[in-house]
């Protein structure tokens, strides 16, 4: 099980001094595999994070479990970029919309969101991909909320720089600490029976504490506003030890030895 294709070919694109990895027909017995990642029930992801939108307009499922058989996956992708993992695991993103104006994808994007470093991504639907917006942070457009709550973001408000298009058993892999990245709700293909699947890898970047540091040090007022409601509270309340709050809540999925917190 989870074979790679041994005549797998990686293709690179350079992007902002990063890159992007991409290859086709990953695994060697893909419909092997979406039988054991997708063939059972899958629980609501964050379900008990309240308030939740999750479950009332659409459905956002996910296994997280350990499975030593990725191991070597996860080896093989550590050799491209050269980052850690916490651990080989089956994580999935099962996902499906329901018709009601709440889900208005023609006007928004949905959930832009950093991790903590490279992600992989293989996709099991060929419609609906990932999108990387630019680095550079624009007002408005950090929700320091849970995913969950307010996940639609109105377009404009982050740049695209560009779409990683689905295909059936197709790796990409892309640093997600550096890029904002959210799925490509680009059609209603999902607004119905049909679920939108894809195997994801999260992967660590030594750095991380520097960068989300830096990240946050250039916005600190407005963040620290947001979170707190108004910058005078924020005064009264914050010095510089209280900012891994924030950082936990900015950047939503760190390892677990990151910032103290777990998934």
């Amino acid at each position: 099980m989870f074979e790679i294709n041994p005549n797998l070919e990686i293709k690179k694109e350079e992007l902002l001094g990063t890159t992007i990895f991409v290859a086709e027909d990953f695994y060697e017995k893909p419909d092997e595999v979406f039988d054991l990642l997708y063939n059972r029930e899958i629980p609501y992801w964050k379900i008990d994070e309240k308030p939740t939108t999750n479950g009332v307009y659409y459905e956002d499922r996910r296994t997280t479990e350990y499975n030593y058989s990725l191991k070597k996956v996860y080896e093989f992708l550590k050799g491209l970029c050269g980052q850690t993992y916490y651990q080989p695991e089956i994580v999935t993103n099962v996902t499906k919309f329901y018709k009601d104006d709440y889900n208005d994808w023609k006007n928004c994007i949905w959930w832009p969101h950093r991790d903590s470093g490279y992600n992989g991504i293989i996709f099991f639907s060929d419609e609906c991909g990932t999108n990387l917006y630019s680095p550079d942070y624009e007002k408005d457009s950090v929700k320091l909320s849970h995913e969950h709550k307010h996940p639609w973001i109105k377009k404009g408000e982050y740049t695209v720089l560009k779409t990683l298009e689905p295909k059936f058993n197709k790796l990409v892999f892309f640093d997600g600490l550096k890029f904002p990245h959210g799925m490509d709700v680009s059609s209603d293909r999902y607004f119905g029976d049909e679920y939108r699947y894809n195997q994801v890898f999260f992967f660590d970047n030594p750095k991380i504490a520097d960068v989300t540091t830096d990240v946050l040090n250039q916005h600190r007022d407005q963040l620290t506003a947001e979170f707190f409601g108004d910058l005078e509270t924020a005064a009264e309340r914050v010095d510089l030890g209280e900012f891994v709050d924030i950082e936990e809540t900015f950047y939503n999925e760190l390892p677990p030895y990151a910032f103290g917190n777990e998934e």
